[in-house]
């Protein structure tokens, strides 16, 4: 589940997509991906990610070359690179 709140932790929208049989990692990039699509398309330019998969978090900042295969790591770094 992917869901967006304000700064005072109100609810403002989420969704749930079934993902079939993939990695973890795999699944959390995505989740994340399609959040941040989501503010997005809703017109959220400045965004706080919570997340607790370090390895995911790293991943997307440091650029680990390990998991830059993945669609979802390069769709978030395309997303996260953006001005």
């Amino acid at each position: 589940m992917t869901g967006l709140t304000d700064f005072a932790r109100q609810w403002l929208v989420g969704c749930t997509k079934t993902l079939g049989d993939i990695l973890l990692f795999q699944a959390e990039a995505r989740s994340m991906m399609e959040g941040l699509k989501l503010a997005q398309d809703r017109g959220y330019r400045k965004v706080e990610v919570e997340n607790d998969n370090a390895l995911l978090i790293e991943s997307i900042y440091c650029g680990i070359s390990e998991f830059n295969g993945l669609a979802e790591m390069q769709q978030l770094n395309l997303i996260c690179n953006r001005e």
